[in-house]
């Protein structure tokens, strides 16, 4: 189990000077896509959200307030997420950078910034063949990062209080 403090979003996430998984993962996506984007069209969104003390926010568009999960599809999906469209895997870096100053974080004696709730990434890609026909066929899949919540034990950090209760 990872604990605070050990890098986990900064993996995630990386600098400028750092790439992390999410810009080398969609480096990835927009090189394939650029292979195949003469005979297919492709479709790709994105959308971040936050889970602390069982409450639901969007990172993009934190203003919306808490979100409610519906069932959409034969998935709980939250109702009134947000996506955005990237044309590059920058694209989805800023935004993560960005969702990443709206997610809760408390200071503890582990960490001075530890994250107090769970993130998600989550890119969806749909894909179809230009020359569709009658029968056109649509492929879609989607891929979660999840940035956990920081874990460090009670004794450790001294919390006490809602900061103490992790998700």
């Amino acid at each position: 189990l990872f604990r605070s403090g050990c890098g986990k979003t900064h993996t995630i996430s990386g600098s400028n000077s750092q790439p992390g998984i999410v810009f080398l993962i969609m480096k990835d996506l927009f090189d394939r896509i650029s292979v195949k984007s003469a005979d297919t069209d492709f479709s790709l969104t994105v959308s971040y959200l936050e889970i602390y003390n069982e409450t639901i926010r969007d990172l993009l568009a934190p203003e919306n307030g808490p979100l409610q999960l519906r069932e959409a599809n034969g998935m709980a999906t939250p109702a009134g997420l947000s996506t955005k469209e990237p044309t590059s895997a920058t694209d989805v870096v800023e935004w993560i950078t960005l969702g990443n100053q709206n997610r809760t974080v408390n200071a503890t004696e582990a960490n001075a910034t530890s994250s107090r709730s769970h993130a998600v990434l989550r890119v969806t890609v749909q894909q179809k063949p230009k020359a569709g026909g009658m029968n056109e066929v649509v492929s879609s899949a989607s891929l979660s990062v999840i940035d956990l919540a920081g874990s460090e034990r009670a004794s450790v950090t001294k919390n006490k209080g809602s900061s103490f209760h992790l998700i």
